[in-house]
């Protein structure tokens, strides 16, 4: 009896304003979740799908860890770390003079050599932890025009200690990484230097060589060991 009668108390308090009803709560799952393209990456508003990915376009020149788990960009004159597997952001380094147009990371894991066009004249090596240089290597360019300046493939030695680059003027030259001093240098060759290889054991070289000798496209070649 007094549970009917305080239940009867409480609605006429209510209908005279004595007592305030509680707000009215919106549930949550009525709201509009943002969309998102197939890898959970929110789109602009108004818009209904993405074709592709804002993944991975911070740069080129892309080349792994050896681990995997990151991967080394061009951006420019500054060089990005990624993670390989959300393609976020994990460091930016401060890079070269020029545009870089070649990465390379040791086997251990624990050194990033760089090469740019240019003006640079360097392959620069890099702690991939803080991306501060170690070291760098000059490119002599001689008395060759500013056309062939640039560092265009660079390969490290199974052991680290030494590297071997592709330059824009057909050469190859091999460097000490703790020295940084040129050891020796190829060239002469009969045509326009292509790719590159290094053996595992580091003592013989492969260089494609067209041999129709035209800046661009494709046509005769050969490789020299």
């Amino acid at each position: 009896m007094k549970l009917g009668f305080s239940m009867v108390l409480g609605f006429l308090l209510a209908g005279t304003g004595l007592v305030s009803s509680p707000p009215f709560i919106k549930s949550v799952d009525n709201a509009q979740k943002p969309r998102t393209d197939p890898f959970g990456d929110p789109l602009p508003e108004g818009a209904v799908a993405r074709l592709g990915t804002l993944r991975f376009r911070q740069g080129y020149y892309y080349v792994f860890s050896p681990d995997g788990k990151t991967m080394a960009c061009a951006y420019g004159a500054k060089i990005r770390l990624l993670d390989s597997e959300t393609g976020k952001d994990v460091l930016l380094g401060r890079g070269h003079e020029s545009g870089v147009r070649c990465l390379a990371w040791s086997n251990d894991g624990k050194i990033i050599a760089s090469g740019a066009w240019g003006v640079d004249k360097t392959i620069r090596l890099w702690d991939p932890v803080t991306m501060k240089e170690l070291r760098r290597c000059q490119w002599d360019t001689g008395k060759a025009p500013y056309t062939s300046w640039g560092v265009e493939q660079i390969i490290f030695s199974l052991d680290g200690k030494t590297l071997i680059a592709r330059g824009v003027d057909h050469t190859i030259r091999q460097f000490d990484t703790l020295t940084t001093k040129e050891i020796r240098r190829f060239g002469g060759f009969q045509g326009r230097l292509g790719e590159i290889a290094l053996a595992r054991d580091g003592k013989t070289i492969a260089a494609l060589v067209y041999l129709d000798k035209k800046e661009f496209g494709w046509g005769p070649c050969q490789v020299i060991v």
